[in-house]
């Protein structure tokens, strides 16, 4: 017997299944229009938050789904093929130069402690 959250899952996917289609596009325009439709259709419609601007109003109730764009551009910046988000915020900027200083120094000092028996 399934539990509570396995029968949800499987309605939400006969849903998914039945309002758009066999395969849920999530990429591209149509992703883009599909999560909208999708926004809406769990109650984000016109002048909640920001108008009609379904995915606006969603993201703005739920932080969580914030955090985890955020985390997923992390990710995207952080990955060593993506030089063009790296690029585009400009990263090096933000490097700190005594952070650097401060870690040299560091090892530095472990280095003078070392001590070495004969």
């Amino acid at each position: 017997m399934k539990n509570m959250t396995e029968d949800n899952h499987d309605l939400f996917e006969s849903y998914l299944d039945q309002e758009f289609g066999a395969s849920f596009r999530t990429e591209g325009t149509e992703g883009v229009h599909n999560l909208e439709q999708l926004c809406e259709g769990i109650g984000y419609g016109e002048g909640q938050f920001v108008g009609r601007h379904y995915i606006a109003n969603f993201l703005a109730d739920n932080p969580g789904a914030v955090e985890l764009l955020v985390e997923f551009i992390r990710d995207g910046v952080c990955d060593q093929y993506n030089t063009e988000w790296r690029e585009s915020l400009n990263l090096e900027d933000y490097r700190n130069d005594d952070e650097d200083e401060d870690e040299m120094n560091e090892f530095t000092v472990e280095e003078d402690e070392m001590v070495f028996s004969a």
